[in-house]
């Protein structure tokens, strides 16, 4: 009686065993999942950062290019000095420039805010990323659809009676093309003389200058946040 007592005992015990070790199993095993899905998204929020990080550096060497081509052109206008073949071409590039560089929405971001990692992370983290997107990011946006609304005022009101084409090529660049020949870049110069044109420009030279500040804001608390992500991905 004594042995079957002890028996069932240990066989009860036995299966409690089992069913606690196999929930703790269980349990370290979705810890583990979490931290890996965290760590993956995380890494992919991490790196898009990092690439919007790229485009801000070029979007704002692209916009310096750009003030300084209105400048020029501005300058030797006021100086009775026609443009050149070269800088007319140059300012029509910015001027041609109806396209935008605005972050596109994220994937990695829309993927974490629908996640319930997002609750997972500490709380000065994820309001600084969502100030970095929603803030940053979507005043870039804002801002990059202002340059395409200037842009597109300057080709309709003043370009599209000249015989110049506007263009994108397969590459992603901007020429100037004339169909009648050089000579149709004087009207180009013509323009230059007219306040309402000059107003345009320097409305739109006046915004590109604006936006740089706007651009390494964005960059300032990008940097600020990849590094945060980093440690949170050192500490999981």
């Amino acid at each position: 009686m004594k042995k079957r007592l002890l028996g069932a005992t240990f066989e009860i015990l036995s299966i409690f065993i089992g069913i606690t070790l196999s929930f703790f199993f269980e349990e370290y095993r979705q810890d583990k999942k979490d931290a890996q899905d965290r760590k993956e998204i995380v890494q992919a929020l991490l790196t898009d950062i990092l690439i919007y990080d790229q485009e801000m550096h070029y979007a704002i060497d692209f916009t310096q290019r750009s003030i300084n081509r209105i400048d020029t052109a501005l300058l030797l206008s006021s100086k009775d000095i026609e443009l050149n073949k070269t800088q007319i071409e140059n300012l029509i590039y910015v001027i041609g420039n109806d396209h935008s560089y605005a972050p596109s929405t994220s994937p990695a971001y829309i993927g974490l805010l629908s996640s319930d990692i997002w609750q997972q992370i500490p709380d000065s983290l994820r309001r600084d990323v969502f100030n970095l997107y929603e803030g940053n990011y979507g005043t870039l946006k804002v801002v990059y659809e202002k340059f395409t609304e200037y842009a597109s005022f300057m080709k309709t009101h003043f370009f599209i009676s000249l015989p110049i084409n506007l263009y994108n090529q397969s590459n992603g660049t901007w020429r100037l093309e004339s169909r009648d020949g050089e000579d149709s870049f004087k009207n180009v110069n013509k323009y230059l003389k007219k306040p309402e044109f000059r107003s345009a420009l320097i409305l739109m030279r006046n915004h590109y200058n604006k936006s740089i500040r706007y651009q390494k804001e964005a960059i300032e608390s990008g940097t600020h946040i990849v590094t945060k992500l980093k440690l949170f991905l050192q500490s999981e």
